[in-house]
Parts: C-alpha cells; structure tokens; sequence
C-alpha cells in the first residue's frame, strides 16, 4: 500500500457530488470532475492542520503538482528523519510538527499551515542536504516545491 501526496495552488470551493464517497462529479452535468478539482479528507484527529478546509468538500485549482508516491513506511521514515533532523519530540510545537504529526494515509493540510510548513522546508533546507537517508534531500526538495506552492492559497493532500 502506498500514499499519493499532492500540493495544489490557489484553491476555491466547488459545488461537486461524491460518487461513490471518493469521486467528485459535477452537481448538474455529473459528469467526472476529479482532473480539475479535488476532495478534502480532513481528519477529525487533525483539524488543526486543515485550517478551514471543508470535510469532503469539493476544491478547483490554479496548478496541481505531484509531491510524492511511496509506500507508506518510506513516508514514515521521511517524516522519522525529519523528526530527527529538528529534534522533534511527539506533540512538540516546531518546525515540521504539523507534518510529523499527522496521518500517513489520507488527509488535507490547508493554506495557513502549508504557508508555515513552506518556511519550515525553507530555514532547514541547508541542513536537509547532509542528511544521509536514502534519497532524502531528493524527497526534501519535492515536499519544499510543493508547500511553497500551497502556500499561495492552497493545500496538499494525503490519499
């Protein structure tokens, strides 16, 4: 099993009607509308890192961009090396503590905190290139691009 993460940029609510719980179609043509908009899984375990996000509520976007598709142990670790390179402690307020702590399945992080997570992939990127896990500065730079990228009225999601 894996995990797709996704940023979106200058997000707006759209009216949609879930097929199948997952599957946003328009409301009056109910046609597939999934390539132009998306549906935010805002867990109630972490309201807090989906600012104003609507549970399953419909968003357009300016620009989508693909952050990463793992297995769930290697967004584990990611997070874990995160964790270690800012001396996280579990419930911590600091940098990356919403991303750390949050879900590894599915979830939205909206505007005001990728705006912060951005500055967070930014103050650390110079350390983020001496961390010797796997391809981690790789993975680093995608999850930077993608919240500064969300941090223009937008979000990222889990799924």
């Amino acid at each position: 099993m894996g995990v797709n993460i996704t940023a979106y940029r200058q997000i707006s609510p759209r009216p949609i009607v879930l097929v199948e719980e997952v599957e946003p179609h328009d409301p009056i043509t109910n046609e597939w509308i999934g390539d132009t908009c998306f549906v935010a899984w805002v867990d109630p375990q972490y309201l807090k890192q989906g600012d104003n996000l609507v549970h399953q509520a419909g968003y357009s976007f300016v620009e989508e961009i693909h952050i990463i598709s793992t297995m769930y142990i290697h967004y584990n670790e990611l997070r874990q090396e995160l964790a270690k390179m800012v001396g996280h402690r579990k419930g911590w307020p600091g940098p990356f503590s919403e991303l750390i702590d949050f879900s590894d399945a599915l979830g939205a992080i909206g505007p005001v905190t990728c705006w912060k997570l951005a500055q967070d992939f930014r103050q650390f990127d110079g350390q983020a290139r001496f961390v010797q896990y796997r391809d981690f500065y790789r993975i680093y730079t995608n999850f930077r691009l993608g919240f500064e990228a969300a941090a223009d009225n937008g979000a990222v999601t889990l799924g």
